[in-house]
């Protein structure tokens, strides 16, 4: 039996429930997680630019880009932080002009605040941006 037969064999509310446990699973998840990769953003990450050497490093932080970028995406639509889980993919992901859109997202959606607030929790420096 394949994905597709199985998902056609499924009923409505059952397909629901696992909707929501998925749904639910990635909330909390995004619970534990997002503070601790808030407090991991140098406090000078706005400021200057760096750019990722190593091929695997870069690989690996663009695959995990693109996954909190979808994640993001899903949590806009159900019960998530999804703003801050965006950013945090973009964060990850190495394009081009990324400071500068980085920048822009941060002022555009007022993230600073809730950044700051989450780092003077944990004992961390304000995020600056110049």
């Amino acid at each position: 039996m394949n994905i597709i037969e199985f998902i056609s064999s499924l009923d409505y509310t059952t397909i629901l429930l696992y909707i929501s446990i998925i749904s639910a699973t990635l909330f909390v998840v995004s619970l534990l997680i997002t503070p601790f990769l808030i407090c991991k953003i140098p406090y000078d990450y706005f400021i200057k630019e760096k750019r990722r050497k190593n091929p695997i490093l870069f690989f690996v932080s663009n695959f995990f880009g693109v996954f909190f970028l979808l994640i993001g995406i899903v949590f806009l639509f159900t019960p998530g932080q999804g703003i801050l889980t965006i950013l945090i993919g973009i964060i990850l992901l190495d394009f081009p002009k990324k400071q500068k859109f980085e920048r822009y997202f941060i002022q555009k959606f007022n993230l600073l605040p809730a950044l700051n607030f989450v780092r003077k929790k944990f004992n961390k420096e304000e995020i600056v941006i110049d």
